[in-house]
This record gives C-alpha cells, sequence and structure tokens, in this order.
C-alpha cells in the first residue's frame, strides 16, 4: 500500500488542507431535485453582529472555525455552538433561522451551499411561530440568551431581533 499523497509513479499526490473540521451528531441528509449548484464560502459574524432572519432553498453544512456561535430556531430556541462543532441547516422556508455573534470575537464559519441552480444562497425571511423566547436545556453555555421577534405584518422586511 502506497502512502496517502503518493501516486503509482512515486511522485507526490495533491496536498489537502483541513480548513475547518465540525462534529455533527445527527447524521447528515443532503438532497437536492434537479441539477444544484455546491457552494463553498467563508462567513465572518463581527461581534454584535448577526445574519438576520433567513432560511435556504436547500440544505447547507457549516463547521464553526473560530468564534462562538448563537442560532436561533424558527420558535426562538438559542442553540451555541463553539469552534469545532457543525450544524446542518435543513431547506425550507419553516426552518427560518438567524446566527448571532454574542462574544468579543468574530465568529468564522466555512459553509457549504447546495442549492437547486440559479437559487440564492439565503432568503430574507420571518418566524412566524416565536412567541416566548427560550434556550434549549442542555445547550453548553448563554442559556441566558434568547431572541425576540417584533413583526407587524407577514412581511419579512418587518421582522426584527433583539437578544434579551
Amino acid at each position: 500500500m502506497k502512502p496517502a499523497g503518493e501516486t503509482s509513479a512515486g511522485t507526490e499526490g495533491p496536498k489537502t488542507e483541513v480548513l475547518a473540521m465540525g462534529e455533527n451528531h445527527h447524521g447528515v441528509d443532503v438532497h437536492v431535485e434537479g441539477p444544484a449548484s455546491l457552494v463553498f464560502a467563508r462567513s465572518t459574524i463581527q461581534p454584535g453582529g448577526s445574519t438576520g432572519w433567513h432560511f435556504h432553498s436547500g440544505p447547507v453544512l457549516v463547521a464553526i472555525q473560530s468564534g462562538t456561535l448563537t442560532r436561533y430556531d424558527a420558535e426562538g430556541n438559542a442553540h451555541v455552538h463553539p469552534p469545532g462543532e457543525s450544524i446542518i441547516e435543513p431547506a425550507g422556508e419553516t426552518n427560518v433561522h438567524m446566527g448571532a455573534n454574542h462574544g468579543t470575537e468574530s465568529v468564522v464559519l466555512l459553509v457549504t451551499y447546495v442549492v437547486p441552480s440559479g437559487a440564492p444562497l439565503s432568503i430574507e425571511g420571518c418566524p412566524s411561530a416565536v412567541r416566548e423566547p427560550r434556550s434549549i436545556a442542555g445547550d453548553r453555555g448563554h442559556d441566558d440568551a434568547q431572541a425576540h421577534v417584533e413583526h407587524s405584518s407577514p412581511s419579512p422586511s418587518v421582522c426584527r431581533w433583539s437578544a434579551s
């Protein structure tokens, strides 16, 4: 057996640099009907910043490279993700969510989008199911991180959030 990276002619093969690795304990299922685009991106959220409420037209795989991401789901639950964790975000407007950086250092995410060809990477949305925000028991740290959503009409542009 040849060492990894060595070709049959004895020359060195390609080198692979792992940019981030995130552990996922729930399994991964990625499927998009019809032609799809794979987009690989680095996303940085500055301290105090957020992604805004949004959803995706295809599944998204995220590895937290640095910083701590607080992700709010459509019910207002806060999920805290430190470096080394991963997130699988399912597609569809029923999976509206928001990522926020409540820390003092930038959150850096390595993101793989699997979207139908020609579809946007994310779509602005407003979680209609949010009533009383709460944290998920068992999430690490920031049990006080909660989302509060105000919306006066179905339009996503009027969806505002605050952390309390």
